[in-house]
């Protein structure tokens, strides 16, 4: 049964109570209504990653794949699915663990009916507004400018929100009401698709130490609009993680940073180089990095835990109002 409902993190969220013959067991409930991919996996434990714990998570699920279904065992969340597939553990009072099952057309995914340009700049709209979400009720134009698109693609992402009750309409004013899922819906965009489209290229650069690497790219780039992207944002905004990767944002061509800091393409390079078309993109809390919401939505697609645990405090720290 269900024994109360809250709301936290834009996020339906219900303790439920389970009885079984070996006793009762409470959890609160993430409910994902869709196929649990790798992007929404990782968002999943993000969230988990700052949650409270005096509780089990029970992740309720359309379908959940056997590699995500690994990973939330790994981390102790458990889980149920549409399909029948379920690892639970009940408190230590009873074990249920149902794998291999599928459900019909889980894996497919929905076809959008616009095309690949639609697609992004409607992706672009969803970063402004998730980045600041006082443009919703800002001119069409101001929020074309700063997410870099079309009046048009902004006029329709911001009726799509509205529709989808993200966005509250009145005749005086509009307002993200649930910025929580907004961010959600970005980052899945760009870690499926936009992350993709915008990267350059991957490089191997002479200089292998970060720190310095920071210093020739900083040097190399001193009259240029760019950000550095990812943890070595991250490590700027919050001192908690620097990973192995540099990333670096950049409105203009990435080659004439290659060039500078004697960079060799690499498709396993640890410096990614992307080329981003959102003026907003370039707003940092801190020098020389990227908004915080791409900085999160880096880590977010970097995917392992160290990344997921600093995506967790950048979300907390700046991109949560305070109460």
């Amino acid at each position: 049964m269900v024994r109360k409902v809250t709301a936290k993190n834009g996020e339906a969220e219900r303790v439920l109570r389970i009885r079984a013959a070996s006793g009762t067991c409470d959890y609160r409930t993430l409910v994902r209504p869709q196929l649990l991919d790798e992007s929404k996996l990782a968002l999943l434990l993000t969230t988990e990653a700052s949650s409270r714990r005096d509780l089990p998570l029970l992740v309720l699920a359309r379908f959940v794949p056997t590699a995500a279904a690994e990973r939330l065992a790994g981390r102790g969340v458990e889980y149920v699915d549409l399909a029948g597939n379920c690892h639970l553990l009940m408190c230590g009072k009873h074990y249920v663990h149902v794998e291999g099952k599928r459900l019909a057309r889980a894996a497919g995914r929905e076809i959008a009916a616009s095309g690949p340009r639609q697609r992004e700049a409607g992706h672009k709209v969803l970063f402004a507004l998730a980045a600041r979400p006082e443009l919703a009720d800002a001119p069409v134009r101001e929020v074309a400018r700063l997410a870099g698109t079309g009046k048009s693609a902004v006029a329709d992402v911001t009726a799509k929100l509205v529709h989808d009750g993200i966005v509250a309409s009145t005749k005086q004013r509009r307002m993200v009401v649930r910025r929580d899922q907004l961010i959600d819906r970005w980052v899945v965009a760009y870690v499926e698709r936009a992350r993709a489209r915008w990267l350059a290229g991957r490089f191997r650069p002479v200089e292998t130490d970060p720190a310095a690497l920071e210093q020739h790219v900083a040097a190399a780039l001193r009259d240029e609009k760019w950000g550095f992207g990812g943890s070595a944002a991250a490590m700027r905004l919050d001192r908690f993680y620097r990973g192995p990767e540099t990333i670096v944002h950049m409105a203009g061509s990435e080659r004439n940073l290659a060039r500078a800091i004697r960079a060799q393409p690499d498709p396993a390079g640890l410096l990614l180089v992307f080329v981003n078309p959102m003026p907003l993109a370039f707003e940092g809390s801190a020098p020389q990095t990227v908004h915080p919401l791409l900085v999160y939505s880096e880590l977010v697609a970097a995917n392992d835990d160290r990344s997921l645990q600093a995506a967790a405090r950048i979300r907390e720290h700046f991109l949560t109002e305070k109460q």
